[in-house]
């Protein structure tokens, strides 16, 4: 795990709070590391993967707003 250099945003799914956080890489070349976390789970990934998963998420909800004929 590389050291956290930010936390980037904090908000809550279903009762629980979850933490997005910047941490520096663990190598010395190595991409800055993404955690998403609550108090019972951690989710690691690259910066430009996470980039991609939020991307994902962001198309889905778009797409799901435009089935269902949503604003």
């Amino acid at each position: 795990m590389g050291e956290k250099t930010q936390d980037l945003a904090e908000f809550e799914v279903s009762g629980k709070t979850i933490l997005v956080e910047l941490n520096h890489p663990v190598f010395e070349e190595g991409a800055d590391i993404i955690h998403i976390q609550t108090d019972t789970m951690r989710f690691e990934c690259s910066y430009g993967d996470f980039f991609s998963l939020a991307t994902t998420i962001l198309v889905a909800e778009k797409n799901l707003k435009i089935i269902k004929g949503l604003k």
